[in-house]
């Protein structure tokens, strides 16, 4: 095995992590969704949700000057990650800090979160380098973090009931193990030489300066939707039930959003064309289908499993179903056009132009979510959950827009959205035919989960079955893959 086999491997496992990782925070999600009042569990996951993107979108900003630095300049090494990791942990602190006292009033959480940001900082920077070096060990180190804040968060909020103050020592833990794990694996690139870019790396350096503005305004703008939300209503249950409502559909999109990053590599090492990339989105996006399809066809089971206090939400988790499957679309096209650009683009120069045009042309659609729900917030609160709702819709179908026309309008509608929507909307009449019964709430979070669990296992296996019914391609990709595996078990 080459350079591409070696690349595979890391992708696999990667993704592997990612989802192990994405998994346990799912299941931290869950249980603080239905031990927590409202109100401490919108702080807890502004903390968790946003926060950390505040952190991750100053990271991209200084990402430019960490690899430089690395590359060229070992004497100014420390110096450098010291200086941005202040910014990065200032940041973090700060809007740990504003972030649960402005929804909760209570000082000593909203420190606990501050601290949390601190460490979410230090780990921003740092972990920078361990990724360039060490392309798996980051996501090992964050994958045991988040398994180390679901089981922190059984014990402390399910098990001894310490509500809020349990919830974010235990992301405290999670962000103390992750930031002492990656600045033990940066401490050996302190005292390593120094090796000047090639031509290569110094391109890829040119071309992300160029674009790092207008994709950090772009990570950036559509979350401070929660600041804005908090600011206008003063309502910590809207917070809270727009992010019970969005955790299921997010989870999936979390996860796939990490996988489709490898897209664009799939260009430089596989040597994979648009009609291989194309195929394997819609074959990625058709495998979270039916989980959108079931939240679409029953909002008031899948809320229920979360927390019956957000009944009031069910429409927002089919609206949220409906946005998943655009924003998957979008994600998986963006990446795809950005590893087409960086096989096909000229000069470093003009590549740079092309992503900033790019990320220029998406940022719009933030802009007008957050003008959306500015409008909406003031107009009606009792309608509110659905208009909040609709301006995230608008939002990712705006990114899905841009990104179909960079890609190629005609291939992007004929082979990947057409085939989706069609197959979400099959999978939600199937849905609707199942004899399910109405949710009984219930506290116990298993008896909610058995009522509905069989059920939604059978549906998947049917509608996936449905779906490699539908499309070649798939069938002839799985049988592929379920050859390899046979192969390589009967080697070893």
């Amino acid at each position: 095995m080459g350079a591409g086999g070696r690349a595979g491997r890391i992708m696999a496992a990667r993704t592997a992590l990612f989802i192990i990782g994405s998994l346990a925070t799912m299941v931290a999600g869950l249980v603080l969704a239905r031990r927590l009042d409202p109100a401490s569990y919108a702080a807890m996951q502004s903390v968790t949700k946003r926060m950390i993107q505040y952190v991750a979108a100053v990271t991209v900003a200084a990402e430019i000057w960490v690899i430089r630095d690395t590359l060229e300049s070992p004497a100014r090494r420390l110096r450098t990650v010291a200086m941005l990791t202040a910014v990065t942990s200032t940041v973090g602190a700060v809007s740990g800090f504003l972030l649960v006292y402005g929804i909760t009033h209570l000082l000593l959480p909203s420190l606990l979160a501050a601290l949390a940001g601190v460490l979410v900082g230090v780990r921003g920077i740092m972990g920078l380098v361990v990724e360039v070096h060490r392309p798996v060990r980051l996501p090992l180190i964050i994958a045991g973090g988040r398994i180390l804040y679901a089981s922190l968060v059984v014990a402390l909020v399910q098990v001894l009931r310490k509500g809020l103050l349990g919830g974010l020592s235990s992301f405290l833990a999670r962000s103390l193990l992750v930031a002492a794990a990656v600045a033990y694996y940066f401490r050996p690139f302190l005292a390593r030489r120094g090796q000047g870019p090639g031509g290569g790396r110094r391109g890829l350096l040119v071309s992300r300066a160029r674009a790092t503005l207008p994709r950090v305004a772009y990570m950036l703008t559509p979350n401070l939707d929660v600041p804005l939300v908090l600011a206008l209503t003063r309502s910590p249950i809207l917070i809270g039930g727009f992010f019970a409502a969005r955790l299921i559909p997010f989870t999936l999109v979390d996860v796939m959003r990490n996988t489709f990053r490898y897209l664009q590599a799939s260009y430089r090492r596989s040597g994979w064309g648009d009609r291989e990339v194309i195929s394997s989105v819609r074959l990625s996006i058709a495998l979270v289908t039916p989980v959108l399809a079931y939240a679409i066809a029953y909002p008031e089971h899948v809320i229920c499993v979360i927390s019956c206090r957000y009944m009031w939400a069910t429409i927002m988790v089919r609206l949220f179903g409906i946005e998943a499957l655009l924003l998957l679309a979008a994600i998986a096209l963006e990446n795809a056009y950005l590893g087409r650009l960086n096989r096909s683009a000229g000069s470093d120069r003009e590549h740079a132009a092309r992503v900033e045009r790019f990320y220029l042309a998406l940022l719009p659609g933030p802009l007008a979510y957050l003008a959306l729900l500015a409008a909406a917030t003031r107009a009606s609160h009792t309608g509110f959950p659905e208009a909040w709702a609709l301006a995230v819709m608008a939002m990712s179908s705006y990114q899905l827009a841009v990104t179909s026309i960079s890609w190629g309008a005609r291939t992007s509608v004929l082979y990947a959205i057409a085939p989706l929507a069609l197959y979400l909307a099959l999978a939600t009449l199937l849905a609707l035919a199942l004899p399910l019964a109405p949710p009984s709430p219930s506290p116990r979070f298993f008896d909610e989960l058995s009522n509905i669990l069989p059920q939604a296992i059978a549906f998947y296996l049917a509608t996936t079955a449905l779906y490699l019914a539908m499309d070649r391609e798939a069938r002839t990709a799985v049988a592929g893959a379920a050859r390899a595996a046979v192969r390589r078990v009967l080697r070893s």
